[in-house]
C-alpha cells in the first residue's frame, strides 16, 4: 500500500485507505446493549461518503502540509474554478472546491 508522503507515488490511484465495514455498519451492533444508531451507518455507500467528507475537511485544513508531503501527487490536478495547476498556494482552494465524489478521494474504500 502506498502512502501520500512517498515521493515515488505520483498517482492518487496508487493510494489505498481501507475501512472495515464491520466496524461501521448498524447491522453489526444493533443487538448490543447501549447501542446508539447515530454512531453507525445504514450501508457501505453511506459510510464511504461520510468518511470521504471527513477526509475532505482534514485535507482542506491541512492542504499546505499535504501538498508539501508529496507535490508529485498533485501534478495532474487543477483547481476547478481557475483551471490552474494545484500548488502550495491554491491547494486549500482545490480541496474546498471539489466534492467527495472527485477522483482524488477514490483511494478511500469501505469493505
Amino acid at each position: 500500500m502506498a502512502y501520500p508522503g512517498n515521493n515515488n507515488v505520483t498517482d492518487m490511484s496508487r493510494l489505498e485507505y481501507r475501512f472495515d465495514k464491520r466496524k461501521l455498519l448498524k447491522t453489526e451492533y444493533e443487538n448490543l446493549p447501549n447501542f446508539n444508531p447515530a454512531n453507525y451507518f445504514d450501508d457501505v455507500a453511506q459510510a464511504e461518503q461520510a468518511i470521504k467528507g471527513q477526509f475532505q475537511v482534514m485535507m482542506l485544513q491541512n492542504a499546505s502540509s499535504i501538498f508539501q508531503a508529496n507535490p508529485n501527487l498533485f501534478s495532474s490536478l487543477q483547481v476547478p474554478s481557475t483551471g490552474q495547476a494545484v500548488n502550495i498556494n491554491n491547494a486549500a482552494q482545490f480541496f474546498g472546491e471539489i466534492g467527495t465524489n472527485h477522483p482524488v478521494f477514490s483511494f478511500i474504500k469501505v469493505e
